[in-house]
């Protein structure tokens, strides 16, 4: 566990992480000459109150906080698999995810059902059958395009 860090500077911590980050304006990435994942699979991190950037490993789940948060997925330039991730507290009029692009090679849509859509209070983004992102208690027609950025 990791708790109440101004700033992290990892490549990566490993499987089964549990990182929490309270006030500050929190940064979790690596070099940006690598975009290795910040923590392996199955992770939790939680973000306080800063604005925060946090780059995930496979099936995590984040909890943001009440800033200006971004969440980078497989920014590598061959992307690995995503999995199931869970983003907890997503702010649309604040908050950004990152993907690799090459996860949706034929382009993405806020219109596309095979790609994102609504499942009961919850916005299901989806790049293939094994991988998603869930925007828990997100409604779909509270996004735009501002809240998503293709590297």
């Amino acid at each position: 566990t990791v708790s109440h860090v101004s700033f992290v500077f990892a490549p990566n911590l490993g499987e089964n992480t549990i990182a929490n980050f309270n006030v500050h304006n929190d940064a979790i990435d690596p070099p940006k000459s690598e975009f290795a994942d910040f923590a392996g699979a199955n992770s939790t991190i939680t973000l306080g109150n800063g604005n925060d950037a946090v780059y995930a490993g496979m099936t995590d789940i984040i909890n943001l906080g009440t800033g200006h948060d971004t969440v980078g997925f497989l920014l590598a330039s061959t992307p690995a698999a995503l999995g199931i991730e869970t983003i907890n507290n997503f702010n649309a009029r604040s908050d950004q995810i990152d993907f690799n692009a090459a996860l949706f090679p034929g382009g993405f849509s806020l219109l596309d059902p095979s790609q994102i859509h609504q499942s009961g209070a919850n916005t299901i983004i989806t790049a293939d059958a094994n991988d998603s992102v869930t925007l828990h208690n997100v409604a779909l027609s509270s996004l735009s395009a501002s809240n998503f950025h293709f590297t």
